[in-house]
């Protein structure tokens, strides 16, 4: 029997070699042994890679400090339901402290980037993360109605709150970001960018755009709130949340 078929209506434990995240306690107590060690063994060993840590830049990536103190050997019947828990937890608490580390790197190669093209006398559309777009936006400071701290400020807000991936439970590419962050070197535009998505996602972003980017431009005082849309044909298209400042 194919794994699909086994695990058809509910949710698999690994998927694409790894643990799955919306693995809960409750869902996870229900599986036989075998299965629960596969499972703490698995978060276990990628607390060593990079690589498992979603959003996190390799230059700051270190592996968690006490992964050696858990063993395969040590995974019984009787902790597996408890260590799943523990192991969980530290893992998610390095993912934690990397991605902070990954926003100062980021922040300060924002802050570089746009002192470069200050330099070079470059002033067309670039492509920044979040945490490199916060810094550019720092360096390129306030002025008339664009406050730098609070436009950087409703940046990391809406790049939590943007609509994710959503391809089932059992997807590992569910959650993760379908946005882009673009701006200008005078920062008077600040445009968050979908491109080839779903009709359905189309309306995701465009009911996350009327309840969130319009009103949070509204209060940063945006001179223009609006949205662009494409229609890539063949049921796909783009759309572009866009602030502006005069």
């Amino acid at each position: 029997m194919e794994i699909q078929e086994i695990w058809e209506g509910k949710i698999q434990p690994i998927i694409n070699g790894s643990a799955n995240p919306n693995l809960t306690p409750e869902l996870f107590a229900d599986l036989d042994f075998d299965t629960k060690r596969s499972v703490v063994w698995n978060i276990i060993v990628s607390m060593g890679f990079a690589h498992c840590y979603p959003e996190v830049d390799n230059r700051v990536f270190e592996p968690h400090p006490d992964k050696d103190r858990w063993g395969i050997t040590s995974i019984t019947p009787e902790n597996a339901d408890s260590l799943f828990v523990e192991v969980k937890e530290a893992y998610r608490a390095h993912h934690a402290r990397l991605i902070n580390k990954t926003s100062e790197l980021h922040y300060g190669l924002g802050q570089k980037i746009y002192e470069a093209q200050k330099e070079l006398g470059f002033g067309g559309w670039v492509e920044l993360s979040k945490h490199r777009l916060k810094g550019y936006i720092g360096a390129c400071g306030s002025w008339n109605d664009f406050k730098a701290a609070n436009v950087s400020a409703a940046i990391g807000r809406m790049h939590e709150l943007a609509p994710r991936a959503d391809y089932g439970k059992n997807n590992i590419n569910t959650g993760g970001i379908l946005h882009k962050l673009k701006t200008v070197h005078g920062c008077e535009y600040i445009v968050m960018e979908f491109e080839f998505i779903s009709r359905s996602t189309l309306k995701r972003i465009k009911e996350f755009f009327k309840t969130h980017w319009e009103p949070k431009g509204r209060s940063i005082q945006a001179d223009s709130i609006r949205f662009e849309e494409t229609d890539h044909e063949n049921g796909y298209f783009g759309i572009e949340l866009i602030w502006w400042w005069d």
